[in-house]
């Protein structure tokens, strides 16, 4: 009895998981709407990871970049929303819950700066 007791834990449980995950996530209850700061080939990685891993409860809703090439353009199906500075209104508007930082090369202090201005909203 205890052998069977372990064998259904280990075995159901986690596909019992699994199947309540993927329900969650048709229904739009599980997924998290995701901004992406930067829309580089970081951003761009990103991006596929999270739409390969659709378990994961993320919907990329658009990214962020100053790169004045990529305003209003398409990364991977995903609009380029504004620039870095604009992060506030962005996060107030679409609602955000998370951001992926994906700028390995700006500033430490510019990203502090920025993320420093949104605290409290995300």
């Amino acid at each position: 009895m205890i052998i069977l007791s372990w064998a259904l834990s280990l075995f159901l449980l986690p596909a019992f998981r699994l199947m309540a995950k993927k329900i969650l996530s048709k229904a739009g209850v599980w997924q998290r709407s995701i901004l992406i700061l930067g829309a580089g080939r970081t951003g761009e990685m990103i991006l596929e990871r999270i739409k390969e891993n659709k378990n994961m409860g993320y919907r990329p809703i658009g990214f962020l970049d100053d790169d004045e090439a990529k305003l209003g353009k398409r990364v991977g199906g995903v609009k380029v929303l504004g620039r870095l500075s604009e992060i506030e209104s962005w996060v107030k508007e679409k609602k955000v819950g998370d951001i992926v930082i994906a700028m390995p090369g700006v500033s430490r202090e510019k990203l502090l700066g920025e993320i420093l201005s949104i605290g409290d909203l995300v």
